[in-house]
């Protein structure tokens, strides 16, 4: 009960994450909270929470969904062309990737319904990119596991993965342009990102001067 620790108090709701219920008697207050912003995740919408001083001795509890910053997507495009990023790293995570599926349906044995399906623009760039995997569809109709094998098929892609630093320059003004918990669009080649702020960092060169670098995650 919040309400029996002075000065602190809990915000309005003011947005709708998911929805959840969780056993929690006698558990850390922290790992409730975590565990509740995954389960939100997992429903498609990010919840993010923080407890933050509005006096001298008083703190408000303060939760955000979707967004922690400002959604600023449809604004201004961020990349290492254009001066607004640095050091991006651009790669293709293929450890869990599966070209070639073998779809599983109902009936024992050598009657079982098994559909295959596979990645044919992937698997027509070299015979080496096969790479097979299988997937229990026994509750599934026979005529609908092609669908359900193409559906994992994408589920088991190569991930791709960028990464870099913001940088605070004219063209993007931390404060104004960017800031912690943001959401922004950004670029490498042809490849386009949405992208979240989830770190700044502060720091002095030897001559005096302030230099801020932002980090991120890619969102989609």
């Amino acid at each position: 009960d919040y309400s029996q620790i002075i000065g602190f108090s809990v915000a309005a709701n003011t947005q709708q994450a998911g929805e959840a219920t969780i056993h929690c008697a006698q558990d850390n207050v922290y790992n409730i909270l975590v565990k509740l912003a995954n389960m939100s995740a997992q429903q498609g919408i990010r919840l993010f929470f923080e407890v933050f001083r509005t006096g001298d001795t008083t703190f408000i509890f303060d939760t955000r969904a979707a967004c922690y910053g400002l959604d600023r997507r449809g604004v201004k495009t961020f990349g290492r062309e254009n001066g607004t990023m640095r050091d991006t790293v651009l790669e293709y995570q293929r450890s869990s990737e599966i070209t070639y599926l073998y779809v599983l349906g109902q009936n024992p044995g050598a009657l079982r319904n098994i559909a295959e399906v596979s990645n044919s623009d992937t698997l027509e760039a070299s015979p080496l990119n096969r790479r097979e995997g299988s997937y229990n569809a026994n509750q599934t109709a026979a005529a609908d596991l092609t669908n359900v094998g193409y559906q994992q098929l994408d589920k088991n892609k190569p991930v791709k993965l960028f990464d870099g630093e913001l940088l605070d320059t004219e063209n993007a003004r931390y404060g104004i342009d960017w800031d912690l918990g943001d959401m922004l669009d950004a670029q490498d080649g042809d490849d386009e990102f949405e992208i979240m702020i989830t770190g700044v960092e502060f720091s002095m060169t030897g001559g005096g001067k302030e230099q801020i670098r932002g980090t991120f995650e890619v969102i989609s």
